[in-house]
């Protein structure tokens, strides 16, 4: 058995909750238990180092991933360069399969569904997936959630996320017009630095 070193430190990172929530769903399944039995909350206890929670689990939530076959990629991809998320009305558009794929997800505790929006389920899940997407695929994915999103943009965090998905396929008319867009509405808003950034 392993000792936690800090085990009497409070755990403020929400990262390490999900280490500790991983940790303790891997432990009930070596020893044969179901999901609800013999739960103990270590996660107000248990402190972790920032370096290593980064390093390893990474691996771990591509490794969750790749079983769960070829085509989640399409879904997963698609999540983890949305940082604020997906509306689920759209997810049947990523692929033949996708709806069926991005409940597999959520079940494997890579995705959430909270608001109505398909995400992440932390920021590390989030930045595993985004890492290991090569260049080129990435423009493309960042392209089809232009065409795939940009009627539905609706609120501020709408337009501002059209933007960085137009800057990022290199978009340059639609960059340009969700970047005032979003700037413009910041503006009205009061947010008069986030205006700033988005001109």
């Amino acid at each position: 058995s392993e000792v936690v070193q800090g085990a009497d430190q409070p755990l403020a990172d929400p990262g390490k909750k999900l280490l500790v929530a991983e940790a303790a769903r891997r432990a009930r399944g070596a020893a044969g238990l179901r999901e609800g039995e013999h739960q103990v909350d270590v996660g107000r206890y248990v402190e972790f180092p920032r370096a290593e929670l980064a390093q390893g689990d990474h691996d771990q939530f591509l490794a969750r991933a790749a079983v769960l076959g070829e085509t989640v990629w399409a879904v997963l991809d698609a999540v983890a360069l949305a940082p604020e998320g997906l509306p689920v009305a759209v997810v049947s558009e990523l692929g033949p399969s996708a709806e069926e794929d991005a409940d597999a997800a959520v079940l494997r505790g890579l995705l959430e569904v909270t608001d109505g929006r398909l995400r992440c389920r932390h920021d590390l899940v989030r930045e595993a997936l985004a890492g290991k997407i090569p260049p080129v695929r990435r423009r493309r994915i960042h392209a089809n959630l232009v065409e795939l999103l940009a009627d539905r943009a609706a609120t501020g965090a709408d337009v501002a996320q059209m933007a960085h998905h137009a800057v990022a396929s290199e978009d340059g008319p639609r960059a340009v017009e969700f970047s005032v867009r979003a700037g413009e509405r910041a503006a009205a808003d009061g947010a008069h630095r986030e205006a700033a950034r988005h001109y």
